[in-house]
């Protein structure tokens, strides 16, 4: 269920709206000002979520809240009625945001991914998981 619940929350933020212009990957630099807009809170929802090339966005809902504070808060939920919440802290460098759990039961286990696009319309994110690719 652990590793469900880190899933859920780090596949939470595929193609999300972004306020930056188009970047290859390799030039990205997201900052967390990015993630929680001006008013220092911001939500943002899940449209897609591909894992090894299949769609999978009809099976799962996400949303996640991002704080001035570095702070994150997430909802998911899959097409079982499986519900689970999360927060964790954030850091962002480069082109990579890394996550670290303030959950008591997974406190300070981090995960990464990978930004590869931001527009002002998306924010595509990729990361492997058991051989698995989700993007």
């Amino acid at each position: 269920m652990k590793k469900t619940l880190n899933l859920l929350i780090i596949l939470s933020l595929v193609f999300f709206s972004c306020s930056k212009d188009d970047e290859s990957s390799d030039s990205i630099n997201i900052t967390a000002s990015q993630l929680y807009g001006t008013s220092g809170e911001r939500t943002w929802e899940a449209d897609s979520w591909k894992l090894n090339g299949t769609e999978l966005i009809s099976e799962v809902a996400f949303a996640q809240t991002y704080y001035d504070d570095n702070s994150v808060f997430t909802a998911a939920a899959n097409s079982l009625g499986c519900v689970a919440y999360t927060a964790d802290s954030y850091e962002c460098s480069g082109n990579t945001i890394t996550y670290t759990s303030l959950d008591a039961a997974t406190l300070g286990q981090t995960s990464q991914v990978t930004v590869t696009k931001i527009t002002s319309n998306e924010f595509d994110i990729t990361f492997n998981d058991a051989g698995d690719t989700h993007e």
